[in-house]
């Protein structure tokens, strides 16, 4: 910053020297042309106020860019002195927003996990790898009653896709939340699920969760118990339509 500061000041007094080069041309033309029209009058101080003023600017300018320096200096030493490192004491908390993760399981979590999944179940972590062989058969599975030409289309765009994939400069996740959130994944006795009114993510055992579920299809006002799956027959009836 400091060598930019000088040279716009050496271009600043470069331009003052043309200036000055041609205040006095004109200068020269104009003691001429009075010395030839007007020979019996004193022309020295004709043009005192053009030096004067000449001068003046320069001077304010080089005083001007002085001080700049002058600042910029200060602003670098204040950078580069050591500050003053804060450290954190042991008695002080670091408190956690949860209130969108409600935990009614018997596994205890931690504030740090339940601040994990307080980011919701749509937030989807930035991929720091891709498996290529792993995306390419999950696409072939699930195109597989397509047409042929579409899923060569497809898996055409899918391979193009992974061919141009780098791996990303920033994260939504830190370290230490990856690690959470494989240790909670990890459990095996809970769901996560999304309750159906406000929004909350609500933590639960896996085993009462599927006592509600076989509670509510037990019920016989609502749902009706069949012999066989008649997926394949509804297909069938709606392809015909």
């Amino acid at each position: 910053m400091y060598k930019i500061r000088n040279n716009t000041l050496q271009h600043k007094q470069k331009q003052l020297r043309y200036i000055n080069i041609e205040i006095n041309t004109q200068n020269s033309i104009l003691n001429h042309y009075f010395k030839t029209s007007q020979p019996t009058r004193q022309h020295q101080d004709d043009l005192r106020w053009i030096n004067k003023f000449n001068e003046t600017f320069e001077n304010k300018l080089i005083e001007k860019h002085d001080k700049k320096i002058k600042t910029l200096k200060e602003n670098q030493v204040q950078e580069q002195s050591p500050k003053p490192q804060t450290t954190k004491t042991m008695n002080s908390k670091i408190t956690y927003d949860t209130s969108n993760a409600i935990n009614i399981s018997k596994i205890h979590l931690s504030q740090e996990q339940l601040k994990v999944i307080s980011k919701g179940l749509k937030f989807v972590p930035t991929p720091r790898s891709i498996n290529t062989i792993t995306t390419v058969v999950n696409c072939e599975k699930s195109l597989f009653s397509t047409p042929k030409l579409i899923k060569s289309a497809a898996i055409s765009e899918i391979s193009t896709f992974i061919q141009k994939w780098r791996k990303p400069t920033k994260f939504n996740m830190n370290k230490e939340e990856t690690k959470l959130l494989k240790e909670i994944k990890s459990i095996q006795d809970i769901v996560i699920i999304q309750a159906d009114k406000g929004g909350k993510i609500v933590i639960m055992n896996k085993n009462d969760y599927f006592n509600k579920i076989e509670e509510k299809l037990n019920d016989v006002n609502v749902y009706e118990q069949v012999k066989n799956d008649p997926t394949t027959i509804i297909k069938t009836e709606i392809n015909k339509k």
